[in-house]
């Protein structure tokens, strides 16, 4: 051996055991990121969901809402028209949908509406009529819904109504 030189032998990994490592990381992370896109999938559908049942749950409290505070709620030919001191609101409850008007104002949700009940003092309003109980049953994202609105009038407001008679 000439002076000064050593001959190392250097530990090192050879390309099969390199080539295993890598395909066993490659499997890892594609399986991370399949199960990363499985989560995020659920999350943005469950998302959706939500927001659709806070518009149903905040339509229902708009109804409720106009309904009791309304001085009159008079259905006529499927619509039901809500009157109040300076404005009048409209819902018009068709098969599929609810609209509420208000001005120039349109708002709607999407229902599969099955059956639509108008009452006044616990009696059937068909046609056209004062009413004090609104139910609807429906179906919204796979479920039944049934949603039952009453209202109170006072002596003032009954007596006006049966004198325009």
């Amino acid at each position: 051996m000439r002076f000064g030189m050593r001959k190392n032998k250097l530990l090192s990994f050879t390309i099969g055991e390199l080539l295993i490592v890598m395909i066993i990381t490659s499997i890892i992370s594609i399986s991370l990121y399949y199960s990363y896109l499985a989560v995020y999938r659920q999350f943005i559908l469950f998302d959706q969901k939500q927001t659709m049942l806070n518009d149903l749950s905040g339509f229902h409290d708009q109804l409720s809402y106009d309904f009791n505070l309304s001085e009159k709620a008079i259905i006529n030919g499927g619509i039901l028209m809500l009157f109040f001191e300076e404005k009048e609101i409209s819902y018009s409850i068709n098969s599929n949908s609810i609209v509420r008007t208000q001005s120039s104002l349109k708002e709607e949700i999407k229902l599969d509406i099955h059956s639509r009940g108008y009452k006044f003092k616990g009696e059937a309003v068909n046609g056209s009529g004062l009413i004090d109980r609104l139910e609807l049953k429906f179906d919204y994202l796979n479920h039944e819904y049934r949603w039952i609105i009453l209202k109170e009038y006072d002596a003032h407001t009954l007596v006006d109504y049966h004198k325009s008679l």
